[in-house]
């Protein structure tokens, strides 16, 4: 077991001088650790004193403390535990299997910031959303060092109290971490539940604040539909000097570009390298919906959106932790949905209702990278970082990175995530867009990549 993991991990981000290499990094098993071994190293934490290499011993030692904190758990279940020790099989990451993680840190007795790390670097999830109220209720529990019992006599008391009006306005938006603060405060189980009571309509929706900051992202990357009419007139000027060889094609003269979304000024950015003219490669990357999905996808992902061909073998063959960690192009879809539907409740039901906030968590990061490297490329003759020494650009993707998760309440980034691990990895590059689609290819195989735009950086 690797005791200094974060420290490898971290120390893993600068190893690697080519996407080839950094996805052989990826997809070596034993790269990441795995849950199996997370789990082990959480027992020994928790005052195991066996054999870290004996899987029955273990597995007994584990399943009699959760006997100890739910006399309902069934005696079969000693195989789950058993196949998470062999790493034969791992908890998905999705909310059906959160309550048993909880269920093992009662059982270990952490303290919240045990459970933090638990969750964050063995289970790779967000730990306490405290916009559910029995997670609430965990992470009052977990810092006051109540247990899991107590835990489940508090949820019941909330869930059978009757509703009451909402305290907080419909359209004031309601923030993941006020509950958090908020909970931090209260000094005693009566204020929990009278806290809990009072807000308790208001946890019929949750996640509005990465919500709200996914909405700001994809505005700022699409831009507003009102520059439709600009893009309209973009793709008349294009079509115009495309059918005429007299025009110069590399020269775009359409007015208010600057006033569209970051995606469309990097594809006139790019436009201006393409091996043959600027017109051709803007009629290659322009969609008939520039403000759809699939565009918005293709844009960052570098690849054409469409169903996986029977012969994509080299996605089938990636470890399970890393499809475990990484978003179907689905599920980033799904999550995007909110943005077609944004002014009805279309799309705040889907990305409500989703059964892994998790996935929320990795759309933020997907944007929120894109929108801060792209940034930089298209404003890079404008000299807007030239304050910034190159070598400290990564420095600050990661600390403002950060800030948007937490403030969202989520975990930081980590390293030991494999997801996390490519926006990592491909901001200490020399072109980290680039980098991040040429790994994307291994991703999403056999997609026909919109333009290689290797190099193109060099302005």
């Amino acid at each position: 077991m690797n005791v200094h993991y974060t420290q490898y991990i971290n120390n893993s981000l600068y190893d690697y001088s080519t996407e080839d290499e950094a996805f052989e990094f990826l997809t070596n098993p034993s790269s990441f650790r795995p849950f199996s071994e997370g789990l082990t190293e959480a027992i020994h934490r928790s005052g195991y004193s066996g054999s870290l290499n004996d899987t029955k011993e273990k597995t007994v030692y584990l399943f009699n403390k959760l006997k100890e904190i739910d006399s309902t758990i069934k005696n079969d279940f000693t195989k789950t535990i058993t196949s998470w020790f062999k790493g034969t099989h791992a908890p998905k990451v999705d909310a059906r299997y959160r309550e048993n993680m909880f269920k093992i840190c009662f059982a270990l007795n952490f303290s919240y910031e045990q459970v933090e790390w638990f969750f964050s670097h063995v289970y790779f999830d967000r730990c306490c959303n405290c916009h559910l109220i029995n997670e609430a209720i965990y992470y009052y529990c977990f810092l006051h060092g109540l247990p899991y019992l107590k835990a489940q006599e508090l949820i019941a008391i909330i869930e059978n109290a009757p509703e009451k009006q909402p305290i907080i306005k419909e359209e004031q938006p309601i923030f993941t971490q006020f509950y958090k603060e908020q909970i931090q405060s209260l000094q005693s189980e009566d204020a929990l539940i009278e806290f809990l009571i009072d807000q308790k309509y208001n946890f019929h929706t949750w996640n509005q604040s990465a919500q709200d900051k996914i909405n700001t992202l994809i505005h700022e990357i699409l831009g507003h539909d009102k520059t439709q009419k600009t893009i309209d007139k973009l793709r008349a000027e294009v079509a115009r000097k495309l059918n005429d060889d007299t025009k110069d094609k590399n020269k775009i003269t359409t007015p208010g570009l600057d006033q569209c979304g970051l995606a469309i000024q990097e594809i006139l950015f790019d436009a201006t390298f393409y091996p043959t003219n600027a017109c051709d490669y803007i009629k290659i990357l322009f969609g008939k919906n520039v403000f759809s999905n699939a565009f918005l996808l293709g844009i960052i992902l570098g690849v054409n959106t469409r169903k996986k061909s029977k012969e994509d073998t080299i996605y089938a063959n990636i470890p399970s932790i890393i499809k475990n960690n990484f978003p179907s192009e689905k599920k980033f879809s799904d999550i995007l949905e909110k943005k077609s539907n944004m002014d009805t409740k279309i799309g705040q039901n889907k990305i409500e209702t989703l059964s892994s906030y998790d996935s929320i968590r990795k759309v933020l990061i997907l944007l929120h990278f894109y929108h801060f490297w792209c940034d930089i490329k298209v404003n890079s003759k404008k000299d807007k970082y030239k304050s910034y020494a190159k070598y400290d650009l990564p420095e600050i993707y990661n600390d403002e990175a950060d800030e948007w998760l937490e403030n969202s309440g989520y975990e930081p980034l980590f390293a030991g995530n494999p997801y996390d691990w490519v926006f990592l990895y491909s901001s200490l590059t020399e072109y980290p867009l680039d980098s991040f689609r040429a790994l994307m290819e291994y991703f999403f195989p056999k997609r026909e990549l919109f333009v290689n735009t290797d190099h193109l950086e060099h302005s």
